[in-house]
């Protein structure tokens, strides 16, 4: 329901290993399980990931590659990564580590590499910005403050109206959720999204959440991911200028950024050359799309 600042495939932690450790490995690749009837090598482990995971495996080099890249030119230090992870922790509480092992990360550690990425993107975009006071004042006009809120995701408006008919009798939003919604990692929680602020989810949804008061309860509501019905559980008072200055400066890159091109700039001066046959087409599609940029320019 969230969306991603960026996608970290699972293979990424197998990718990372790999890549730290074939320096000293054999030709055979280093021995990861024994058998009385064989061996499984790291080469072994990625040669099946590139058969049956290809997408994933290309993904991943991108991230290790990109992560190393960005580092050379800037620095994210563990309290940085910290805060952002104590950020979602706020936010998820009790189903934090349910939420990790059902997101694209799987494991604390892939996420937390995924947060250091983030941050590392953050920073180049904010070099490329140049933000005045008066740019974050307008911008924390239209600033809204945090919110949470619960919601039962059905697949169609028929069974949206059925499960709304059954709230305004007087059922229960946490039993109805666990029941009807189809987003699984929040439905057995009774639909708790945890906190979110504007800019995290679907625009639709938001608008429609914006506009409840506490303990109000949406009409079904129609996204991409299907027929909602929203229930707003809670909501922050907004906090001065002074106070939300750092979070602003923070969404008005993210909001003001191309990722994209940030990451095509910083591959492209980085003048890759992969050497795996079977990966070499990974950044093909990344860098023509810089190039043609540059050549549009011109």
């Amino acid at each position: 329901m969230k969306k991603p600042i960026l996608v970290m495939s699972i293979a990424a932690g197998l990718l990372a290993l790999s890549s730290c450790s074939s320096a000293t490995s054999t030709t055979a690749g280093k021995i990861i399980a024994e058998t009385k009837v064989g061996s499984v090598t790291e080469d072994d482990l990625i040669t099946e990931l590139k058969a049956n995971y290809g997408d994933q495996v290309e993904e991943a080099l991108q991230s290790v590659l990109l992560t190393k890249i960005l580092s050379k030119e800037f620095k994210v230090n563990e309290k940085e990564i910290n805060e952002e992870i104590n950020k979602d922790k706020e936010k998820m509480a009790e189903q934090f580590d349910q939420a990790i092992q059902q997101s694209q990360y799987k494991t604390f550690e892939n996420y937390k590499r995924g947060i250091k990425l983030s941050l590392l993107l953050e920073k180049a975009a904010k070099k490329n910005l140049k933000i005045s006071d008066e740019d974050l004042k307008k911008y924390f006009e239209t600033w809204q403050p945090e919110i949470r809120a619960s919601h039962i995701l059905v697949l169609d408006k028929e069974t949206a109206k059925e499960v709304k008919a059954k709230l305004d009798n007087g059922g229960s939003f946490e039993k109805l959720a666990q029941e009807y919604s189809n987003d699984e990692p929040t439905a057995v929680w009774g639909g708790d999204l945890g906190w979110f602020k504007s800019g995290e989810m679907d625009p639709k949804f938001e608008e429609a959440a914006y506009k409840l008061k506490v303990n109000e309860i949406s009409s079904p509501i129609e996204t991409v991911h299907g027929w909602h019905i929203i229930q707003l559980t809670d909501k922050k008072e907004k906090e001065s200028f002074e106070k939300l200055r750092k979070e602003l400066e923070k969404k008005y890159v993210l909001d003001h950024a191309d990722p994209n091109e940030i990451i095509s700039k910083a591959l492209k001066e980085s003048n890759i050359k992969v050497k795996d046959k079977d990966l070499k087409i990974t950044f093909d599609t990344i860098l023509k799309k810089v190039s043609e940029k540059d050549t549009t320019k011109k």
